[in-house]
């Protein structure tokens, strides 16, 4: 019987870290740092990604966010779900990574909840947009309105790297598909987009290079919406 590579050796040590922490047992804050940020690097490798789909790694995932949530957290226990998140946007770079997270259950559920917590809204964003991508996933995502409500709240947001992200979600979500078009059209898309770009014209609020790749994202989406 052969010897169990590194990379599996990797994901039982980060099971067996997940475990301590969440029983609030002691553990070396460096330990769960390393051994989560080692796992995030790799994880852009197929290889890497393929053993952490065999070992069902993201099933943990769900338990990791109801903890790093809850009042009587631990430090330890809002470390570790950061770096959960940390590990769940890396993967959700990648297409097979995208349909994993998807298949998880009540995904948009959790993710929802750690947004409306304040709970690393940034980091749970851009794992939405990302998830945006997923082209067989699309009619699913633009039809759920917790998650729609989400990007049409920050599509118009003072901060910029948050309007980005809502902007390239919804671009992603309307590129060819008819079905996400009609959810996002009934959803109020469009005037919400309308209303960004007068809001930005009246303002003059358009400066740097992002502020225009903003602002043409807004029009692409008006012209799809209007098509």
């Amino acid at each position: 019987m052969g010897q169990p590579s590194v990379v599996s050796c990797l994901i039982q040590t980060c099971r067996d870290i997940h475990a301590t922490v969440l029983s609030r047992q002691k553990l070396p804050a460096n330990l769960l740092q390393l051994t989560f940020n080692v796992l995030t690097n790799i994880s852009s490798s197929p290889e890497c990604r393929a053993l952490v789909w065999k070992a069902n790694l993201l099933e943990l995932f769900a338990a990791s966010a109801d903890r790093g949530q809850h009042p009587k957290r631990s430090k330890l226990q809002t470390s570790l779900l950061e770096y959960w998140l940390r590990l769940m946007l890396a993967l959700s770079f990648h297409t097979d990574g995208q349909l994993n997270i998807l298949k998880l259950r009540d995904i948009f559920d959790v993710l929802i909840e750690l947004y409306s917590s304040k709970t690393f809204p940034k980091l749970v964003l851009d794992i939405i947009r990302n998830l945006c991508f997923h082209a067989p996933s699309k009619n699913r995502i633009s039809s759920c309105n917790p998650v729609v409500n989400i990007l049409l709240l920050n599509l118009g947001q003072k901060d910029k790297a948050v309007r980005m992200d809502c902007s390239i979600a919804v671009l992603s979500l309307l590129c060819n598909n008819q079905k996400a078009k009609v959810h996002l059209k009934g959803a109020g898309l469009g005037k919400c987009v309308q209303n960004t770009l007068d809001r930005l014209t009246l303002e003059g609020d358009v400066h740097s290079a992002d502020d225009m790749k903003y602002k043409r994202h807004l029009e692409d989406v008006l012209q799809i919406m209007q098509g």
